[in-house]
């Protein structure tokens, strides 16, 4: 998966028009800082020449990339001198701060209208690839367990010590009453135990190595 951002600098006029366009799209990620600075345009009416923008920074993957940068464009554009511009770069790793993990290609988003960019008409074949979409999303969901969505679906592989056949069993029983786990498993040969859960509705700490292991103990 290769992960993009996308630096857009724009007339701070045009900010709620591109945030709800971005919103609109399925965007809900962006951070917004206030910048000044310098283009073709000089602003003479004040001090330093700097005009006053805003900075868009969005994260997403790179078959979203260049289509969020078009609709940034689009929007911000109203054919005045130093608008701004748009960059896109990449980025080498992007974590989330909550649960410490990688983030996942259906973290990203970004939807198509059901109305054409250029003529404005409807258009019944992308509608009908949404409802295609959000029915295979549905169905996907349904293939886990009560409280696991597919989008926060999180498969891990740990090695356990100590592990003997009387907590074994007592470990896997509690761990499978746990809400948002979807399976559980253990390996005997290699001693790991196998977890696929809901990272939102089952907060397992990054460290669980070392949580699984303190459970062993105490079922010793």
């Amino acid at each position: 998966m290769n992960i993009k951002k996308v630096t857009a600098i724009i007339n701070e006029m045009q900010l709620d028009n591109v945030a709800n366009a971005l919103c609109e799209h399925g965007v809900k990620g962006f951070t917004i800082h206030p910048v000044s600075g310098r283009g073709s345009y000089c602003n003479t009416y004040s001090k330093d020449g700097l005009v006053t923008h805003k900075q868009i920074e969005v994260y997403t993957v790179d078959v979203n990339a260049i289509k969020i940068a078009r609709l940034i464009m689009k929007t911000a554009d109203v054919a005045l001198d130093s608008e701004g511009l748009v960059a896109i770069t990449s980025v080498d790793e992007l974590f989330w701060v909550y649960q410490q993990i990688p983030a996942k290609i259906s973290d990203f988003t970004f939807v198509e209208t059901l109305r054409d960019s250029s003529s404005g008409e409807y258009n019944e074949s992308h509608a009908t690839k949404i409802i295609k979409s959000t029915e295979e999303k549905i169905m996907t969901d349904l293939d886990h367990r009560v409280g696991v969505r597919e989008n926060s679906l999180v498969v891990r592989n740990l090695r356990l010590s100590n592990v003997k056949d009387e907590n074994i069993d007592p470990l896997i029983e509690y761990i499978d009453q746990m809400f948002g786990l979807d399976e559980v498993s253990f390996n005997r040969k290699e001693e790991t135990i196998h977890l696929a859960y809901d990272a939102v509705n089952l907060n397992l700490p990054f460290s669980a190595q070392h949580y699984l292991n303190l459970l062993v103990a105490k079922l010793m």
